[in-house]
């Protein structure tokens, strides 16, 4: 990727080098895409400062969103969409050993050249208390991108969010390479804690404390809902940004697009029984292709031709007007069990294991009737 500008650690800190690391190996990437001949590389390499004295605290790095690349292979989806993946509260409870609290010094967020807005947070008590983002990602000039943030505390039982948008093709996937697609941050903090270091998607790299819930793709309209702070002409930008946490938190609700339908239906839902929009990704037949898709889409344009497709009012009574009816989606959707990530039906759903099966995230409201949540 193309190369970051210079760091230096805060006074005081730094990663201690000679004990558990014994060498040193640079490795350079380079893509030379249109094959130019004669080209010399004059300006990349290392300087390391040094000292034999001990420092009062450790420099850590900590990696969030998809730092090994567990969706490798996985689409990114065609047009405008979002992936988010969101850490857990229980990664920094178990991890943070040597303190209840780090200092954040510097986040470095990753994409590639599909990427369009990348948003990096932390929540505490489900409230945004730090925001970073780059409102218009150019993987041509930088491919790790720091944020000039002043330093913050990242607390024991903090959330991490990372929420990547794509303008892609129906061929463009995660992976490794320049023509793949990544979604990723890297943050140095101090002190050091022992056990901190990943928290991302692919139950095979992590251990559970540390395993990300991956959402995406979601399809979007059009980049109004990227949700780009720089350029915005939104009423609720009246003054220059500040740095103060409580007036992140206050805009948040507005800077992320929702997942659920602003206005409240006027569906009725009955009596005592449970009937909302299923959260699961669904297959369905849409101008001769099969798509990937979900409630929020169905709700979008088109709404009453799309809720005409098979499976479709079941999944999504709210936005379709089907909660007085109960019965179940006929669509396949993917769920993770045991963990894998499998495509499945209600079918499958109500053949055992059935009161945990709808404990899945969206299960329920896609199967209503096997899950007992309509009558």
């Amino acid at each position: 990727t193309p190369g970051e500008d210079f760091l230096f650690f805060p006074d005081s800190t730094g990663m201690e080098f000679g004990s558990l690391f014994k060498g040193l190996a640079i490795q350079f990437h380079v893509d030379n895409k249109d094959r130019d001949t004669g080209v010399v590389d004059t300006g990349s390499g290392l300087r390391i400062y040094y000292t034999d004295t001990p420092v009062q605290n450790e420099i850590g790095m900590f990696q969030v969103g998809d730092p090994l690349v567990g969706l490798i292979g996985e689409e990114v989806g065609d047009g405008l969409t979002r992936h988010t993946m969101i850490c857990p509260s229980s990664c920094t409870q178990s991890k943070f050993v040597q303190s209840d609290s780090v200092t954040i010094v510097k986040q470095s967020l990753h994409m590639h050249a599909k990427g369009k807005r990348i948003v990096n947070q932390v929540i505490r008590e489900d409230s945004v208390v730090q925001e970073s983002y780059v409102d218009y990602w150019d993987f041509e000039q930088s491919g790790a991108t720091a944020q000039a943030n002043p330093p913050f505390q990242l607390k024991r039982g903090d959330k991490l969010k990372t929420i990547c948008y794509y303008e892609a093709d129906s061929d463009t996937r995660f992976g490794l390479g320049s023509d793949d697609e990544m979604c990723m941050a890297f943050i140095l903090y101090f002190p050091k804690q022992d056990f901190l270091s990943y928290c991302g998607v692919g139950f095979g790299h992590y251990d559970r404390a540390c395993r990300s819930v991956h959402e995406g793709p979601v399809s979007l309209n059009d980049e109004e809902e990227f949700g780009r702070v720089f350029g915005s002409t939104s009423n609720f930008v009246t003054e220059l940004p500040t740095l103060s946490p409580s007036e992140l938190v206050t805009s948040v609700a507005q800077i992320v697009p929702s997942t659920q339908p602003s206005l409240t239906p006027n569906h009725p839902t009955p009596t005592g029984e449970v009937c909302a929009d299923s959260s699961l990704r669904f297959k369905v037949n849409w101008n001769d292709r099969l798509i990937t898709r979900d409630c929020i889409w169905i709700s979008n344009k088109a709404t009453i031709q799309r809720c005409k497709l098979r499976g479709v009012p079941a999944a999504c009574p709210v936005t379709c007007g089907g909660c007085e009816i109960c019965e179940d989606s006929t669509l396949r959707f993917k769920v993770f069990w045991n963990n894998r990530k499998i495509t499945r039906d209600c079918t499958w759903i109500g053949n055992k294991a059935t009161i945990q099966r709808c404990k899945l995230p969206g299960v329920s409201d896609a199967c209503r009737a096997t899950c007992g949540v309509c009558s």
